[in-house]
């Protein structure tokens, strides 16, 4: 072994000196603060010390487990409690949307047959104007050949009770009966009519009389200038009806006779004005 040098052993030996010299650090309780040196010591320190226990830390963590299943659970029973309140909410507002389709779909049914109905009221009205049209259409016809055509050509009526005769168009109808004569056009929109009645004037009344005792015309008539109808002297009375319709009255003085012409058609006073003139015309007393 290598013999240490001199100056080694001084130094080895003030080390060991040091050390029998320093004094031995007190027994610290746990968790507690000491001074460290003594009272000599320059500089005091102090520290702390936590003793670790195993059983504490144990029941810590069983606490923490406890805490964190407990809330663990209550998260599960909050989500489970808001799904089941959803599907409830949800069934609910199902049914109540179900059935509010169902309406729905039963209006738009109901309505849909309403416009079927609706639909086929229209084309059965739309059907019945182009017909009353067509019929129109071959009225005027009719009448625009009648007024072209002569009177001459048109069927004659002789009454022997009534002592006259009278022409009427072809498409006219004739009827007689207790002393009155009805000419009728076959046309019902619009038509005209020529009633022509006898009466007896035992009393040989005027025609102003007669006209003023009767109840069935009022001063709605007026009276135009006299004329003479079939050869006899007459009065024409025309009523202030609307525009389109006609309404005259013709009285004829027969001997101890009077004839009531009532000549009325109901819009067809651009139609029939001049046929009805026309037939006035033909009449002839015997």
């Amino acid at each position: 072994m290598p013999k240490k040098s001199k100056k080694e052993i001084e130094i080895k030996k003030k080390s060991t000196r040091r050390s029998a010299q320093k004094p031995l650090a007190p027994k610290i309780e746990k968790n507690e603060w000491r001074e460290v040196g003594g009272e000599q010591a320059e500089n005091k320190k102090f520290i702390v010390i936590n003793e670790y226990d195993p059983q504490m830390e144990t029941r810590k963590i069983w606490l923490w487990l406890i805490v964190g299943g407990f809330s663990f659970c209550l998260v599960i029973f909050w989500i489970w409690s808001l799904s089941w309140n959803l599907k409830s909410f949800n069934n609910e507002n199902r049914d109540g949307l179900t059935q509010k389709i169902g309406e729905t779909i039963g209006e738009l049914k109901d309505n849909f047959s309403n416009l079927k109905d609706n639909l086929g009221e229209i084309t059965d009205e739309a059907k019945q104007t182009a017909e009353l049209a067509r019929v129109q259409e071959e009225v005027i016809s009719r009448i625009k050949e009648n007024l072209a055509a002569s009177s001459a050509d048109w069927p004659s009526h002789t009454s022997e009770v009534m002592k006259l005769s009278v022409q009427y168009p072809n498409d006219w109808t004739k009827q007689e009966k207790n002393k009155i004569i009805a000419l009728s056009s076959i046309a019902t929109s619009p038509a005209a009519k020529i009633t022509i009645a006898k009466i007896d004037n035992a009393q040989n009344i005027t025609l102003e009389q007669w006209f003023n005792l009767s109840s069935a015309y009022g001063p709605a008539y007026q009276a135009m200038p006299a004329i003479t109808t079939g050869g006899l002297p007459a009065i024409k009375y025309v009523k202030a009806d609307p525009a389109g319709d006609i309404n005259w009255l013709i009285l004829v003085d027969g001997a101890k006779t009077i004839y009531k012409i009532d000549i009325v058609s109901v819009g067809g006073a651009d139609l029939y004005e001049p046929i009805l003139e026309q037939i006035i015309k033909t009449i002839k007393f015997l």
